[in-house]
């Protein structure tokens, strides 16, 4: 029923919840494991969001996508 990728994925899922029950319930803010998971995920309406994208892309080295920029050129009006 299921394919490959979704086993994989699911022994994934299965793998990260062992790991995280392994863990004290209680979670200070010195917990690096914490701390990584939260900087990795992406809200919705955050207003960085696009400055860390291209900082992440900028250190991979991974190309953007490219954005078509038209320019609207004045010429011979008056001001």
């Amino acid at each position: 029923m299921f394919s490959l990728h979704q086993k994989q994925l699911q022994d994934e899922r299965l793998k990260e919840a062992l790991h995280e029950a392994e863990k004290p319930l209680a979670r200070y803010g010195d917990d690096v494991d914490l701390d990584a998971a939260l900087r990795q995920q992406e809200r919705e309406g955050d207003t960085m969001l696009d400055y860390i994208r291209k900082r992440k892309a900028k250190v991979t080295g991974a190309k953007s996508k490219l954005v078509f920029v038209h320019v609207f050129m004045l010429v011979g009006t008056r001001i």
